[in-house]
């Protein structure tokens, strides 16, 4: 998402407010991510070239001062808890926290070899 992409409509006789720092432009930074989760999970439950969300506006910020990608770790799409984070029904599924801690661990090791 571009920084120009996102603007907030005030009123017509007052302007526009800039309100949200883009994250476009961190494709290296997502192919790695994408790369560890693929070596955690398998390749075929990674989306590596998702559409910008919403949800990541204010990490934008974060990216003006330092090089990253906004990750999502899904919680299932089946059952209870299988929804939207800021859904009255979600609940988060417990089963997935080794996968996460697996996905970080991972990567922190991959960059530290790197780095």
């Amino acid at each position: 998402m571009r920084d120009d992409d996102v603007d907030m409509a005030c009123a017509p006789d007052v302007g526009r407010a800039r309100n949200v720092a883009g994250q476009g432009g961190r494709h290296a930074e997502a192919a790695i991510a994408a790369a560890v989760a693929a070596g955690v999970v398998g390749a075929d439950r990674v989306v590596g070239d998702s559409r910008p969300v919403m949800t990541s506006e204010d990490f934008g910020y974060m990216l003006q001062a330092k090089p990253g990608a906004y990750v999502l770790l899904g919680n299932g799409a089946d059952g209870v808890g299988g929804c939207s984070l800021h859904n009255p029904n979600y609940d988060f599924n417990d089963a997935i926290l080794t996968t996460g801690a697996d996905f970080w661990v991972t990567l922190v090791q991959s960059q530290l070899k790197t780095g």
